[in-house]
C-alpha cells in the first residue's frame, strides 16, 4: 500500500510515545516496523493541549520540504484538523473500532481520508458495511517482545476456585465498560465462584465533551472506580470485581 502511494517523506501523526494507551503503544510499534522496512518517516507527536480545540495538539517538529503521505494514527475526531493543518499529498488513517455498528458522524470523518488501516478483517467489514468509502486495508498490530516481567495476580477477592474474567480498556462508552460491569453483576452473585478483573485508567471518559474545559478538569474526580462502585451498589448481592488502574506497560 505504501509503495503505491510513495514511501518517501512520510509523516506519522500519533500520540506521544511516552503515553500508555493502546493507540500510543500500537503507534510506536508501527513506526518501528516502518523504519526497519526503510521508510523515510517524520514523527509528529500529539501532546496534551487545546490548539486544535480538542485536548491533544501536535508538538512542533521540522517537516521535510516536500511532505508526501500523512499517516494519522488517532481517533476520527482529529482527522479534519490534521488534514487542514498539516501539509500532505495523500492521507491514510490508522484506527480501530470495537463494535459492528459505526455512528454516522464517525463514518463522515472516516470518509475524509484517502484510505484506512485497521488491525483485523472483522473491523474492515464493519467499516465497509457502515458506508465507509475509502479503501480499508488490514494490517495486524505489530508485536515486539515484552521486556518486563509479568506480575502475579494476587488479590484477596480472588480465590483458587474462582473463574477469573478479564477486561482491559479505557473507561468510556467506546469500550462499553459500564455495560460490562452491569452484565457481570446480573450474571453472577457474591456466592458464585466468579471474579471480574478490570484493567483501566482511573479517568472517567464517559460523556466526554471534546471542547468543554469542565469535563477536562473533573474527569479524574468522578473516577472509573467510583463509577464501578455505583453500578455494584444497584445490585443486592454483587460479585467480586477487582479494578487495577496501575500502568503495566
Amino acid at each position: 500500500m505504501l509503495k503505491s502511494l510513495g514511501m518517501q517523506n512520510v509523516l506519522y501523526l500519533a500520540l506521544d510515545p511516552d503515553g500508555h494507551t493502546g493507540y500510543s503503544l500500537a503507534g510506536a510499534a508501527y513506526r518501528r516496523a516502518l523504519r526497519e522496512a526503510g521508510v523515510s518517516l517524520t514523527f509528529i507527536p500529539m501532546v496534551e493541549g487545546r490548539a486544535w480545540g480538542l485536548y491533544f495538539e501536535p508538538r512542533p517538529v521540522t517537516l521535510p520540504p516536500d511532505p508526501g503521505l500523512l499517516l494519522i494514527h488517532m481517533v476520527p475526531e482529529f482527522y479534519d484538523k490534521a488534514i487542514e493543518t498539516i501539509p500532505h499529498r495523500k492521507v491514510i488513517a490508522i484506527t480501530v473500532w470495537e463494535s459492528d455498528q459505526v455512528s454516522p458522524g464517525r463514518v463522515a470523518a472516516l470518509n475524509c481520508v484517502d484510505g484506512l488501516v485497521v488491525p483485523c478483517e472483522w473491523n474492515r467489514r464493519a467499516f465497509v458495511n457502515a458506508g465507509v468509502k475509502p479503501p480499508v486495508h488490514v494490517a495486524p498490530h505489530v508485536y515486539f517482545e515484552f521486556d518486563g516481567k509479568p506480575e502475579p495476580l494476587d488479590h484477596p477477592l480472588i480465590r483458587k476456585e474462582d473463574t477469573v474474567f478479564y477486561s482491559i480498556g479505557t473507561w468510556g462508552d467506546r469500550k462499553g465498560m459500564r455495560l460490562l460491569v452491569e452484565a457481570f453483576c446480573r450474571a453472577f452473585h457474591a456466592t458464585d465462584n466468579a471474579v471480574l478483573v478490570i484493567k483501566t485508567g482511573n479517568v472517567n471518559e464517559y460523556c466526554r465533551q471534546w471542547g468543554r474545559l469542565w469535563w477536562h478538569l473533573t474527569r479524574r474526580i468522578d473516577s472509573a472506580a467510583k463509577d464501578i462502585v455505583r453500578i455494584r451498589n444497584r445490585h443486592a448481592n454483587p460479585p467480586g470485581i477487582v479494578v487495577n488502574p496501575k500502568t503495566w506497560s
